[in-house]
């Protein structure tokens, strides 16, 4: 391997990763988090003079990323699944299955799914850019057991790479006490974690994460960490203590942005320390395409730089950068977008704060109007400036104090926030009406209500499909590569009260992901009223002629009970037992009553206890013996 040329590489493209970050990507960022908070001094620079007399401002893009996130997140966590895993073959139908229930163990038990798909589709909505990291985690810890085996029992403990400690023969039984040390497995399963888009450096080349010739993970940690990483032989202890070496005891400068999202980031870091290993130091974690074992074609590469020092370059196991981008506005032509939410947003949010700031300072003069004030005339300066309800003054009152007048508000400026209002809705995925904060909607028509929360819906829904087309299914995917590469023993995964057993063969196969995003936003409650018609008004009458069965209807029913909520709708709803089904079909193509006039499973009518008769009470074909 040549490092030296490995280096240059890596070093020549994190400078202009970094040049393209400071110009383009952190400006964009830092407006879109100011305005997402908010920020206060974003409003003292552009209204100046107003600011100092009101500090209202309008949270819009705050407003419309949180009533966004509920219904995106339903999608994905709700009971009706919008990613499915399908077997390619139909011998892995079953284990297409079982492949997505241990998926989804792995995503909410082990890794706080929910949490940090939270965070994902936050940092979307906000920055347009929205960073998953995914990697397999494999821990073991050395135990010491004690135990009797025979010759053969020592033997294969010896075989598993086994310490032995000492041991105790037994002549008489043939067996010995062995105290041995072996290395067991705590920790082995895919982890997932946010990045802050702040912490991704990627060169301007590509169209996505994928195609760029370099990204790199930016990450802060102390020396103390890189020195342990050393030991466990992942990076190169020289090149280590060459860059604790070179800290001189001072962390290094955070970022503009980081400084921006905390005020004590600056004097926090670049404080001297007293423990060196407390330092922190830049350490760039690039995936990158290079000659890595120099025979003149390039390899994908985990080449990871501090200070311009090589601590590591390996072959990338994962073919691929293992980070999974969400952009629910995205730019063809390059990966970071200068059109997202917040600048569709900015001006209508600019606008309202400051309409809203001069209505709120003419509705207090109004209320409390300045005063014109003859010194001269009021006997007690003290009494006038606390608001005192009697202040005593010289000669004629109205020769003392004179209100100034004000004018009252134009009637455009409620029309202007409308407006703008009204703009808001056009151009994001929220209106005022699924929101339930518009109380004039009780007297519009029930269609147009409907019309207006369907077209919201439609926009809704084309982010969840950009979300789960782009990084959720690529992130599936990378979760079965990782299983079948690393998963090497079986695992017991409890879900939902069911204990499931996967072993390595479960993983074998090819597998395709579908993805279904019709299953979101506002279909769910379409298909809860589908599904009680059909089982209300269609079911009864087709099983009747023999066009329905049984199954169907227990099928409809689990399926409309998992809409609603219930996951275990097994527990409440299950196939009945074949010679129960018979009698019902029988029962049901024979004409019988249904019971109390209901429909649902027929109640044979007349026949009493004891034997019963072939036909008795019209009982329709009922076996003898069932009356």
């Amino acid at each position: 391997m040549d490092k030296g040329r490995i280096l240059a590489t890596a070093v020549s493209d994190i400078n202009l990763a970094r040049q393209y970050y400071e110009n383009h990507v952190e400006p964009d960022l830092m407006r879109r988090y100011e305005l997402y908070r908010s920020d206060r001094n974003r409003y003292k620079k552009l209204y100046p003079k107003t600011a100092k007399m009101c500090g209202f401002r309008s949270f819009d893009l705050w407003s419309v990323v949180e009533w966004l996130q509920p219904s995106i997140l339903k999608s994905f966590f709700g009971s009706d699944r919008i990613i499915s895993i399908s077997g390619v073959s139909g011998e892995d139908a079953d284990r297409a299955e079982r492949v997505m229930k241990l998926l989804q163990w792995q995503l909410t038990v082990k890794n706080q799914g929910y949490r940090i798909f939270k965070n994902w589709f936050s940092d979307a909505l906000v920055t347009n850019l929205g960073i998953l990291k995914c990697y397999w985690k494999r821990e073991t810890e050395k135990r010491r057991n004690r135990g009797v085996f025979d010759q053969a029992g020592l033997v294969g403990l010896i075989q598993k790479g086994v310490k032995i400690l000492a041991t105790e023969p037994d002549f008489l039984t043939g067996t010995a006490a062995v105290e041995y040390e072996e290395e067991v497995v705590t920790t082995n399963h895919p982890v997932v974690e946010v990045v802050r888009p702040g912490d991704i450096r990627f060169t301007p080349d590509g169209r996505t994460l994928k195609e760029c010739s370099m990204v790199a993970h930016r990450k802060r940690v102390t020396i103390d960490h890189l020195r342990r990483e050393a030991r466990r032989g992942v990076y190169d202890a020289d090149a280590v203590e060459e860059v604790a070496a070179a800290s001189d005891g001072v962390s290094d400068t955070p970022t503009l942005l980081e400084q921006e999202m905390n005020d004590a980031e600056d004097d926090m870091y670049r404080r001297e320390q007293s423990e060196k290993g407390r330092v922190q130091v830049e350490v760039y974690e690039c995936y990158m395409k290079t000659d890595i074992d120099d025979d003149g074609l390039l390899e994908d590469a985990i080449v990871t730089v501090c200070d311009k020092k090589l601590l590591r370059a390996v072959e990338n196991p994962y073919g691929r950068v293992p980070l999974f981008e969400l952009v629910p506005f995205w730019d063809t032509y390059q990966v970071w977008s200068k059109t997202g939410l917040a600048e569709i947003i900015e001006d209508t949010q600019d606008l309202r704060t400051g309409l809203l700031k001069q209505v709120s300072i003419a509705l207090g003069l109004a209320n409390q109007p300045r005063c014109l004030v003859n010194s001269q005339a009021v006997a007690d300066w003290d009494e006038f400036e606390e608001g005192l309800q009697y202040v005593r003054c010289n000669g004629d009152p109205r020769e003392a104090i004179f209100p100034i007048p004000t004018n009252g508000l134009s009637a455009m400026n409620f029309q202007m926030l409308e407006y703008l209002s009204g703009m808001l809705e056009q151009w994001t995925p929220t209106t005022r009406y699924n929101q339930g904060t518009d109380a004039r909607s009780l007297n519009k028509t029930a269609t147009g209500i409907n019309m207006i929360m369907t077209a919201s819906q439609q926009r809704q829904e084309e982010i969840v499909r950009n979300f789960a087309e782009t990084g959720i299914s690529e992130l599936f995917r990378f979760l079965i590569k990782l299983n079948q590469m690393y998963l090497d023993e079986p695992q017991v995964v409890r879900l939902q009260n069911d204990v499931l057993r996967f072993a390595p063969d479960d993983l074998d196969g090819d597998y395709d992901l579908s993805v279904d995003a019709s299953s979101g936003i506002g279909a769910r409650d379409s298909k809860v009223q589908v599904l009680t018609s059909y089982l209300r008004e269609m079911w009864p009458e087709a099983m009747r002629v023999g066009a329905a069965s049984v199954e169907q209807f227990v099928m409809a029913g689990q399926k409309l009970l998992k809409l609603m909520g219930v996951e275990d709708a097994e527990k409440y709803l299950h196939m009945p037992d074949p010679v129960q089904q018979l009698l019902i079909q029988m029962m049901a193509q024979g004409g019988m009553a249904y019971g109390g006039g209901q429909t649902g499973v027929p109640a044979p009518q007349g026949g009493g206890g004891g034997q019963g008769a072939d036909n008795a009470g019209g009982s329709g074909g009922v076996p003898r013996g069932q009356g």
